[in-house]
């Protein structure tokens, strides 16, 4: 893993395990920390990808899926 790399990983998994508010007019719901599992499958997701993008569902505010779509280059 590059340096840079190992950067992004230490900010995302900083900023996931801060706790989350609530959101606008949520009374009902207690919001905690993102659990260490999907902070893991996230940055798993994330190794390796040059070119793609990684989409996280929310439901609920669960997180309920993670999809990771890589493009490749092909040299010509």
């Amino acid at each position: 893993m590059t340096e840079q790399n190992e950067e992004f990983e230490s900010v995302i998994r900083q900023d996931l395990s801060a706790p989350i508010p609530p959101a606008a007019g949520e009374r009902t719901k207690q919001r905690g920390r993102v659990p260490d599992v999907v902070v893991d499958a996230i940055v798993e997701a994330l190794r390796g990808v040059k070119y793609g993008q990684i989409t996280v569902t929310v439901q609920d505010g669960l997180v309920v899926q993670i999809d990771r779509m890589e493009r490749r280059r092909l040299k010509s």
